[in-house]
């Protein structure tokens, strides 16, 4: 299933005050979905060390390549405004560098340290990713530090999957988890890295899906709801929000809540599903097959002989289709034939991005 967590460093405890978590559902080119993951965190260095690195548990596998530090973003008085939701003050303090005041208590905020290799390290086992951070500078003793990153991914496991039917999908079920001890039972060394999670003292959950979900059921209780302020975001993510239709209409669910450890982890559940009497172009694909068909046969222009040979090419059409399937799948298990898969989705992947921040006002 997976969770989120924090994790520090042997013998090097501290404290999350607050934890901002982002789960963005993004359109992208023909229908593609593109998920964005951002992490805003509070440190505060309050156990006698300095904090500089940290590790994150993610529920999904993240593009890696595609990894942010939201550093440049946060110093922009209009998404400070977004991100808060109420008037921010942000300031460039000689000594201290650029700190923001959200709550009353102005904190620095910190960027992280460039990578040496191409992509940070990450581990995986089932379905949780763990990644490493560290900060170019470290939090000093008895202070505080914000800092704000994102990940991408185009596929979120349990923390975001389809309702399907056939073609069509019918609406998406989100599962998140934090600091849940079910998710990390088969893992090797769990004892070890529930040990290292950290307290979450106050967390904030949202979850922004198109307004074309609607929600049938949630668990705990929403916070709030909204209407995504629309095209005023677009500069915080550094792109549109759809390529066609940049008048979607989004909408933003909250969850809030105190004090999150393992004892008492948070365990978000949001279903959406499609409005009645909407249909996507699966549903009036498979409609319009099925229909045909049925009045075809009624009209008797097929008779029984036509229909078993129709029913008997169309299955050794499908019998070939799936062997043809499997040979490729078996044959994507090659090193070199992975390769160049990957190579190939990190260009169009690449190509998307670009696309779509052309589109962004």
């Amino acid at each position: 299933m997976g969770l989120f967590a924090v994790l520090r460093e042997p013998d090097n405890p501290f404290s999350i005050v607050h934890c901002h978590l982002n789960l963005w559902v993004l359109g992208g080119l023909f229908g593609h979905r593109r998920f964005f993951f951002d992490v805003g965190l509070r440190i505060r260095a309050d156990k006698g060390h300095t904090v500089q690195r940290f590790e994150v548990a993610l529920p999904f596998e993240p593009l890696d390549e595609f990894f942010r530090d939201l550093y440049e973003e946060m110093q922009q008085q209009k998404n400070l405004y977004l991100i808060f939701g109420k008037k921010v003050v942000g300031q460039h303090q000689p000594g201290t560098g650029y700190t923001i005041d959200y709550d009353g208590t102005p904190v620095r905020v910190f960027s992280f340290k460039e990578p040496q290799e191409p992509v940070p390290p990450a581990s995986r086992q089932h379905d949780v990713t763990l990644r490493k951070l560290e900060l170019a500078q470290p939090i000093a003793v008895n202070s505080e530090g914000y800092v704000r990153f994102r990940f991408e991914a185009t596929r979120m496991g349990r923390a975001w999957s389809w309702k399907r039917f056939l073609l069509a999908k019918n609406g998406a079920i989100v599962d998140f988890r934090v600091a849940d001890v079910r998710e990390v039972m088969g893992l090797a060394g769990a004892d070890a890295l529930l040990d290292s999670v950290i307290e979450i003292q106050r967390l904030f959950m949202f979850v922004i899906a198109p307004a074309s979900l609607v929600p049938i059921a949630n668990s705990p209780s929403l916070h709030y709801m909204r209407m995504l302020e629309g095209p005023d975001w677009e500069s915080y993510l550094g792109r549109a929000s759809y390529f066609l239709r940049r008048s979607q209409k989004m909408v933003i669910y909250e969850w809030r809540r105190e004090s999150v450890t393992p004892l008492e982890p948070f365990r978000g559940f949001l279903s959406l599903a499609r409005p009645h009497g909407y249909q996507g172009i699966g549903n009036h694909v498979v409609t319009a097959l099925v229909t045909t068909a049925t009045i075809a046969i009624l009209l008797g222009i097929w008779d029984m002989t036509r229909v078993a040979a129709a029913i008997a090419s169309v299955w050794r059409w499908l019998v070939g289709l799936a062997l043809a399937v499997g040979l490729l799948k078996g044959v994507s298990y090659v090193s070199f034939v992975k390769g160049v898969l990957r190579v190939l989705r990190g260009a169009f992947l690449k190509t998307e991005n670009s696309i779509m921040r052309r589109l962004k006002r």
